[in-house]
């Protein structure tokens, strides 16, 4: 399976560190207390609202992926991190994929 709790609260962790970000001050930009996003991190229990206004302030997206769907999600973020290819979004256009993965073709 692609994500689990630890997964998502590793994945809160790491997009705010990246931004340099303290849980105090993420937990103040968006009104809430630092011990909420301590749980969020921590993989505890959150209501969705919440989970979902921490991702989006981390721009970050949840999503829900079909299980048929996980094994070609997986190939692609694998490709991607080998550098074999490469996820686009435009704003205003849908996301695009450029591969040079044969095991990526249609």
């Amino acid at each position: 399976m692609i994500v689990g709790f630890s997964t998502i609260a590793g994945a809160l962790r790491q997009a705010r560190v990246d931004r340099k970000l303290t849980q105090v001050q993420l937990a103040k930009a968006l009104g809430l207390t630092q011990g909420t996003i301590s749980r969020a991190e921590a993989g505890g229990d959150l209501r969705l609202g919440t989970l979902v206004e921490i991702a989006r302030a981390l721009n970050l997206e949840p999503v829900l992926v079909p299980r048929r769907l996980i094994p070609a999600l997986e190939a692609l973020l694998s490709a991607s991190d080998r550098g074999r290819a490469a996820i686009y979004s435009v704003d205003g256009d849908e996301p695009y994929v450029e591969s040079t993965d044969d095991s990526l073709a249609p």
